[in-house]
């Protein structure tokens, strides 16, 4: 049987998807929570982690698991501190990068963002109250009839659009 040749090296098949997924990352709704944004990063290197290090396996996770507190409003001031303690810890002992980047990346948002996480915390605020938002971007959808629906190159879908909206229980 005779097989077709896929286009194109592996590195350059691989950097064509590497595009489109840097289009996803670029792409977030305004007016969204900085927690959430650093959670979804830390949530990628855990997926990136070869779990043969005890930082980086057990120490993210448990990271991961902090973080969810803060965001759903049920973490106290020992939460910041447990996740301040074990990071500085994964970047410390991790065998490679993945580790190291991670834990240093929610180490940079407990400064950078240290207003948000106080919120979190003291105010019990969860991301959920009063954030719903709506993509758009359907070539179909009500917004793209009144705003420029230029194409993503990489998804070939019009631009990401977000509108917000009130859910009522039905």
């Amino acid at each position: 049987m005779r097989r077709l040749a896929k286009r194109g090296s592996m590195d350059e098949r691989m950097d064509i998807t590497l595009n489109r997924f840097r289009s996803r990352i670029n792409s977030y709704p305004p007016g969204m929570c900085p927690l959430v944004l650093y959670r979804s990063i830390l949530q990628m290197s855990l997926n990136q982690s070869c779990g043969k290090c005890v930082p980086c396996r057990d120490g993210l996770s448990e990271v991961d698991r902090l973080f969810g507190s803060v965001i759903s409003g049920d973490a106290t001031e020992e939460t910041l501190v447990k996740m301040k303690d074990l990071c500085e810890m994964i970047a410390s002992t991790a065998d490679c990068a993945v580790g190291v980047v991670a834990a240093t990346t929610v180490l940079d948002s407990l400064r950078e963002f240290a207003d948000e996480y106080e919120s979190h915390v003291r105010d019990r605020r969860k991301v959920s109250e009063g954030e719903t938002w709506m993509p758009f971007h359907f070539p179909d959808s009500p917004v793209n009839m009144i705003t420029n629906a230029a194409l993503d190159e990489f998804a070939r879908i019009p631009e990401y659009k977000v509108c917000a909206v009130r859910v009522d229980k039905i």
